[in-house]
């Protein structure tokens, strides 16, 4: 690929820095190794499922358009995993015929991208716009940029996904670490509140998730749950650029409170497409930093006394959004049982979803865990890209997609742009988060608000209370859940904030 186009495909013009002057490497660059450009080797991060953008030829483009005429679906599920669930086979088709047309005419197509990227900076946020923490001459904000949204950012996500296959097709995946009677991945707290930062999507390097990440820092915690997804294919320079810069100030200690956080992540299909090398090797960087850093597998759960239970699963090494692993599902039946057994409110975090607002349908993943869910109080996950808290059914716990702590999602996606709560869904939605990111302004009003959530843990009382917050740190809906007169988990108090 040519290098110019390379760079302008990269938008190496000053977005997603920390200055806002410097390159912004993807981790998708002409030999790309970690440590490259994007301090890997300072994270101990394998860059064995690493790629190079640069070898990418037309030649792949036209065999990918006609293995996507040859098998339509199977196409375009492998794409949707790694770009957009929402993603159709025209807009496959034609992401793959624009960069096919970028790679065969490279200089017009540099062209027409630096002027695009030019004019996104063109634009910027009101003077009256203002909120906590803001400004930042760390985290410039540039309203009208479009890196990693599904259309506009089309040939971003085809390159990326074209990389990946290329390099990864016949590696074989990073060595998976599992449970013993040594190492039940099983963590013992005392019986004492207790307070989890919550989000997902988050490892794209853009405002918005800066700023989720700096509010977290300043909210007083005892661990940090991030669900899942490393854009675009979870590398080590991805890694190392994206998400190991943030989450460094809460393994040293620099937040708020001045102590170490307990940092948890969930494997998901994003870091699969690097076969989870960055994933498993930044786990084992944490793990040597010692205590409070807990967390030995992709799987694992947090006790604390015998009144609640945070179990996280590992929903896509075995198979892209499933739980078939023989020995993890052991582990969580175990884990669900003793639980019950004790009394215990137990919550469940996965990267996967068992079910997406605006479809009436279920999913693979609900199938494979539906004879354990009459244990589970709470289930939260990431993935698909909107916020939403639902009531819980004859077969579902009370539940929570938190998958838009940095994908750039529009409302229409999910039609939270229109038949507010009424569309099809398995469960009853509490809470939706229905406002544009801009909020209060005209600026990008189809893109959805981006946020995180707060959990606050009562094993005494066996409830949870969750908070939810956008990326500018507004209180958007406070729930308080808990085991209703029946002996099941409901949502016992709810209230959302139109103005805070």
């Amino acid at each position: 690929m040519d290098e110019k186009l390379l760079q302008a495909i990269q938008r190496d013009a000053g977005t997603n820095t920390d200055d806002g002057n410097g390159p912004a490497l993807l981790g998708l660059t002409r030999g790309s190794t970690a440590g490259e450009g994007g301090g890997g080797n300072q994270y101990g991060l394998d860059a064995t499922g690493d790629f190079d953008l640069a070898d990418i030829e037309s030649s792949h483009l036209l065999a990918l358009q006609q293995r996507l005429t040859d098998e339509p679906e199977a196409v375009l599920a492998e794409a949707r995993a790694l770009w957009d669930a929402e993603l159709t086979e025209p807009q496959l088709r034609d992401a793959l015929e624009k960069t096919r047309a970028y790679i065969e005419q490279p200089d017009a197509a540099t062209d027409a991208l630096r002027s695009f990227q030019a004019f996104e900076r063109t634009v910027g946020l009101p003077g009256s716009f203002g909120f906590e923490g803001y400004p930042d001459p760390r985290i410039p904000i540039s309203p009208m940029e479009t890196k990693f949204e599904t259309a506009a950012d089309a040939v971003g996500y085809v390159t990326s996904f074209v990389g990946a296959k290329l390099a990864n097709a016949f590696k074989p995946k990073a060595p998976f670490p599992r449970h013993s009677a040594a190492k039940p991945f099983v963590y013992d707290y005392p019986a004492a509140p207790a307070t989890i930062g919550i989000l997902a999507d988050f490892g794209n390097g853009l405002a918005h998730s800066r700023f989720i990440a700096k509010h977290l820092r300043a909210t007083k915690l005892d661990h940090l749950l991030y669900l899942g997804d490393v854009y675009y294919c979870g590398t080590s320079s991805e890694f190392a650029k994206f998400v190991a810069p943030e989450m460094e100030q809460f393994l040293i200690g620099d937040v708020v409170g001045g102590k170490s956080v307990n940092v948890l992540m969930l494997n998901s299909n994003h870091e699969m497409y690097s076969k989870g090398y960055s994933y498993f090797s930044y786990m084992q960087y944490r793990l040597a930093k010692g205590k409070p850093q807990v967390q030995e597998g992709s799987y694992f759960a947090l006790r604390f006394g015998a009144g609640i239970q945070l179990i996280a699963i590992d929903t896509d090494y075995h198979g892209a959004g499933r739980l078939r692993d023989a020995e993890q599902v052991e582990w969580l039946r175990d884990r669900l049982a003793e639980g019950r057994a004790r009394g215990m409110f137990n919550v469940l975090a996965s990267a996967n979803e068992p079910y997406a607002y605006g479809k009436a349908g279920t999913t693979k993943l609900f199938d494979d865990l539906r004879p354990y869910l009459p244990s589970v109080d709470l289930w939260l996950w990431g993935n698909t890209h909107y916020c939403g808290l639902f009531d819980s059914t004859n077969e579902l716990p009370v539940a929570s997609c938190l998958g838009h702590g940095g994908y750039p999602y529009k409302l229409s996606e999910y039609g939270l742009d229109k038949n507010l709560y009424l569309a099809p869904c398995p469960a009853t939605p509490l809470f939706l988060e229905t406002r544009s990111r801009y909020d209060g302004t005209d600026l990008r009003k189809d893109l959805g608000n981006n946020g995180y959530a707060v959990m606050t843990l009562d094993p005494v009382n066996r409830r949870v209370q969750l908070e939810y917050r956008d990326w500018m740190k507004r209180l958007r809906y406070r729930a308080t859940i808990g085991k209703g007169a029946d002996g099941r988990s409901s949502v016992l108090r709810g209230e959302e904030f139109i103005g805070s």
